[in-house]
This record gives structure tokens, sequence and C-alpha cells, in this order.
């Protein structure tokens, strides 16, 4: 009976562990829909696709989806970096962060993460925390790359990412002030940044133009245009092979034009200057056609040409007026979008409250079911001990029994032969006893008559010991 409970017990915990497993691996149709709901393009999310992103976050919290749950609000989180809202995103991104005790084998999500909440940090002007959160994200990732069972494709992500800390590490150590660790680190990412890193083309321009921007405008901003210009020429070739990337080739003619302006070339940066007005105008940039505006203010008053100079001044200021009005425009827009997101938001945190409760109640339950579940096998084990000691305690009865009849069949056995002996030994003297009176009636003609007397005095007492044989009598008595 025990063993068939102990059975059935380990059959139960089995059964529940099976069925967790099989939950944890095998999605299940609502997961699924909320997986349709977060396929959304990182780079350009669009306030439409943010309701897309809710729904996909309420349904993640009410089923206790934890990827669900990561990847809503990490995709909000790159919602509100491109739209120049870091407070918010790294909001969602630290949120995002929270689940992953809960996730298993998601380290490259977990490495995009970190480096977006340093590129918040650094955004939002907290480079201290920046600095700290990157250098101590390279330290960790060493210990993967350095294993030789690494699968090829993860390890180049992960050079990927640790590309990516090397920049955003290089701009944080340049704005505290560290212009020699800065520069040593985006150096770094440039060196490494090498085709054989990047299954594609686009994949390794991208990343390289990036190294190489990064350390011509570090160069810049220390006004040292000789070191910036090679840079600043290699990653100009870069992006003007990208067909459609107008607006990054005219800032590029205007870094080019700033970096021939500080060599005094100012020929070159007229050149230049107009370049990137073309384009900015042509495909409507005008955020990159005032500011070229000013700097062409700037080097024509360099250039001893006044009117020139003022026209293109005040060509910059008509410019930033409209672009202001276009400016409040938009903060409007956003203010409505994150008014509507507010809303969304309380019905999240309501959602969240209600799940943790949940959660705290199937917490409980399961405690519940796993103490009882040690009260039974406590039971069992105790059931069980019970009964072995009760055999045991049986075994040592019957082996006390069995020695102490053991000893009374040797105590008679010893008795049997002190018997025996006795009896031997009383026949021997009775018959010694008869014999000696059979001999005594022989003698007795021989008795002078004066012993005559005397002697039919020790006959008669012969007589009375064999009729009467005390130890006979004491014999039968011990039989």
């Amino acid at each position: 009976m025990k063993r068939h409970l102990l059975r059935t017990f380990l059959l139960f915990f089995g059964l529940l562990f099976a069925v967790f497993a099989y939950a944890d691996n095998d999605k299940t149709p609502i997961q699924k829909q909320i997986d349709s709901f977060l396929k959304v393009q990182k780079k350009t999310i669009s306030a439409a696709d943010t309701s897309q992103l809710y729904e996909a976050l309420r349904l993640s919290i009410k089923h206790d989806y934890p990827y669900g749950i990561m990847k809503a609000h990490s995709y909000l989180g790159d919602y509100y970096i491109n739209y120049g809202d870091y407070v918010s995103a790294l909001d969602y991104l630290q949120r995002a962060m929270e689940q992953f005790p809960r996730l298993k084998d998601k380290e490259i999500d977990k490495n995009l993460l970190t480096i977006n909440i340093g590129r918040c940090y650094f955004e939002a002007g907290r480079f201290d925390e920046s600095k700290v959160l990157y250098e101590d994200f390279l330290k960790e990732i060493e210990i993967p790359l350095a294993s030789s069972t690494m699968d090829e494709e993860i390890r180049k992500t992960i050079l990927h990412h640790r590309n990516a800390a090397w920049l955003n590490l290089g701009s944080t150590y340049i704005n505290l002030g560290q212009e020699e660790e800065g520069l040593a680190m985006l150096k770094s990412a440039n060196e490494a940044t090498t085709t054989d890193l990047y299954d594609t083309e686009d994949g390794y321009i991208y990343n390289k133009s990036n190294s190489l921007i990064s350390l011509g405008f570090a160069y810049l901003m220390r006004n040292d245009a000789q070191s910036a210009q090679p840079y600043l020429e290699e990653y100009h070739e870069y992006i003007i092979a990208q067909d459609e990337s107008y607006s990054d080739q005219a800032k590029s003619f205007g870094n080019l034009a700033y970096c021939a302006y500080l060599l005094e070339d100012l020929n070159a940066a007229y050149k230049y200057y107009d370049q990137s007005l073309e384009l900015s105008q042509k495909h409507g940039y005008p955020n990159v056609t005032y500011v070229t505006y000013k700097d062409l203010s700037d080097t024509y008053l360099a250039d001893n040409k006044p009117k020139l100079a003022i026209e293109y001044l005040n060509k910059h200021y008509a410019l930033k007026d409209s672009i202001q009005g276009l400016v409040v425009q938009e903060d409007l827009n956003a203010l409505e979008v994150k008014y509507e997101t507010k809303l969304k938001e309380q019905e999240i945190v309501r959602l969240e409250q209600q799940t943790q409760l949940e959660r705290q109640k199937g917490l409980l339950y399961a405690a519940g079911l796993a103490l009882l579940g040690v009260l039974s096998l406590f039971a069992i084990g105790y059931l069980m001990l019970q009964n072995k000691r009760r055999k045991e305690k049986a075994a040592q009865d019957a082996q006390m029994q069995a020695l102490k009849l053991a000893n009374a069949e040797q105590e008679i056995e010893y008795k049997k032969q002190d018997i025996t002996r006795m009896a031997l030994d009383i026949s021997q003297k009775h018959d010694f006893a008869e014999q000696l009176l059979e001999k005594l009636g022989t003698f007795k003609t021989y008795i002078r008559a004066d012993a005559q007397k005397e002697w039919r005095s020790f006959e008669h007492s012969v007589q009375e010991h064999v009729q009467t044989n005390t130890e006979q009598q004491i014999f039968q008595e011990n039989i």
C-alpha cells in the first residue's frame, strides 16, 4: 500500500513537471498571436505601430507571456529612441530588461537592450551611468567570446554588439573629458569592423560608416581637421554609394566643408557646402539646409565677404523660424500620442498589478502543493520508518525467544545428564547394599555367639537402608 502511494505521488509530480516543460517549449495560440503583433520594422516604428505593440503588451501581461512583454517594451523603447524621447525610451527598455530572469537563451536580445539603455543614458546626458553600463557589458561578453565551442554565427553577433559598445563608450569617454581613451575606443571599433564579420555588404557598410563618422566627428570637435579628414573622406565614399541616403550624404558634404574650413581651404569648403545645399533642398531636408546656411555665413565672414555672410545668416533664421513652426506642430502631435499612450499605459499598469496578484496566488498555490508534497513524503517516510522499526523489534524479540528456548533446552539437557548420573549412582549403591546383605547372610553362621547381637543390629540397619533408600526418594522428587 505504501509503495503504491509513493509511486502515485512521484507520478503526479512527474506529470506536473512534464506539463510545465511542454508549456515552455511549445507556444500556445495566444502566444503565436502576440508574436504576430510584434512583427514591426525596428528602425521605422510608427505611431500606428505602437497601437499594435500596446495590444501585444496587453495580451502578454494578461496571459503571462514574458517574451512578449520583453519584446513589446523593447520595441516601444525603440520607437521613442527614433523620435528622440530618450526618457520615455529608457523607461520601456528597463521594463523590458526586468523580464530576463524569466527568459532562457535570450542573451542576444539582452545585449541589444543593454546597448540601447546605454545610448539613452548618453543622449540624456547621464554619461557616468552610460560609462559604467558599457564597461560592465564589455567585461561580461568577454566570457562567452573566450569559449572555443561557441556557434560561429552567435560569435559574429556578439562581436557586432562589442563594436557598438566600443563606439558608444568611446563617445561617452569624450563627453566626460577622457578624449584619449575615447579615441582609442573608437579606433578599436573601426579596426574590428571588417567585411568577414558581416553576412551582407549593407551590414558592413552601415557599421563601418558609423565607426568612421564617429572618429571623424570626434576629431572635428577637437578642431583637429587634419586627423578628421581621412575618416570623413572614407565615410563619404561609403555613404555616397548608398543611393537613397540623401540626408546622410548632405550631412557628409557639410562635414567635409567644415573640415576644409578649419584647414583654411575655403574654395573646397564652398564647393562642399553647395553640394550639401543641392541635396538637402532637392530632397526636402530643411534641418540640414538651415545648418548649412549658418556654416556658409560663418565661412563668408571668415572670407571677408560680409554681404554674403548676412544674406545666408538671414536665410538661416528665416528657415529656422519655419522649422520651429513645424517643430511646434510635431510637439503637439507628440503630446497627442503621449496622451493616448498614457491611457494605454494606465491599462497596462492595471493589468500588471492584476497579473502580479494572480502570479502571487499561483506562487502560494505552488508553495502549498510543494508543502503538501514535502509533508506527504515526510508522512510516507515516517510510516516506512515505523514499519521498519516494528519489523526490527519483532526480529529482535524472535531472536531473544529463540535464545531463551535454546538456553532452556540446554538446561534440560544438563539436568537429564545429572539425573542419569544420579540414577546410575543410586542403582550401583543399591546393588552393592543387596550384595552386601546377601553376603552377610552367608557369613551369619560363622559369627560367634557373643557377636550375634551386634551382627543382627548391623544386618537390620543394612536391610533398613535398602528398603528406605533416601537417595532414591530424592531422585524421585527431582524427576
